[in-house]
């Protein structure tokens, strides 16, 4: 035991030194460590700050495609009762069409009898001589 205690007087500003050097190598790893600790929490929050910042977006951009999409309906609820009048329109029309279409039906064969009547009139008082013309 003696020999460690004169090999260490004699050598004490060697030990004092190694011992400095790894204290400074052991404070020198634990900054290390602890630096790279912080960067990496630093690292992990600014992707959750991004990947919050990108929810909210996304959040945003599904509220304005939802008011589209309502607006949408309320345009296609609108074009369908447009459509539904159009479709009684064009029934009460084709109704005043087939009617109308009747009556000129039954107005033609009125005047094909109205003509066949005076031709034969006009056969008629040819034949017994009577003038159908006013004029003298």
């Amino acid at each position: 035991m003696e020999q460690i205690k004169n090999w260490i007087s004699d050598h004490y500003v060697m030990c004092v030194s190694a011992i400095i050097f790894i204290g400074c190598i052991i404070g020198g790893w634990l900054y290390y460590t602890a630096s790279r600790t912080e960067n990496d929490y630093n690292n992990a929050n600014q992707s959750v700050e991004r990947v919050e910042a990108g929810i909210d977006s996304a959040g945003k951009r599904l509220e304005s495609a939802q008011n589209q999409i309502e607006d949408a309906q309320r345009e296609l609820d609108r074009a369908d009762k447009t459509t539904g009048r159009i479709k009684q329109t064009a029934g009460t029309n084709k109704k005043l069409i087939d009617e109308c279409t009747g009556i000129t039906d039954r107005m033609s064969e009125r005047a094909g009898n109205i003509q066949a009547i005076i031709r034969n009139a006009e056969t008629a008082n040819q034949a017994d001589g009577t003038q159908t013309n006013c004029n003298p």
